[in-house]
């Protein structure tokens, strides 16, 4: 929060950058959470495959989000 206030004051793009890469990282490790204890389930005949797609589902997640402050900034 202190260096989107920063980038606000001073009009900085690199500190407002600075600061969405920052969120983003943040959501990214919260958002690997999930599908990362999801993916130690075993595999049941309805879920071959196991829950291993969850990971992948969040990988998608995570770079429309890293996109999406790029497009912003």
């Amino acid at each position: 929060m202190v260096e989107v206030v920063g980038g606000l004051v001073s009009g900085s793009l690199a500190l407002l950058a600075d600061a969405g890469h920052m969120l983003t990282d943040a959501a990214g490790v919260g958002l690997a959470l999930l599908p990362v204890t999801l993916a130690a389930k075993p595999a049941t005949p309805e879920r071959t495959f196991g829950y291993q797609r969850s990971e992948i589902l969040a990988a998608v997640v995570n770079a429309l989000l890293f996109f999406g402050v790029a497009a912003y900034v």
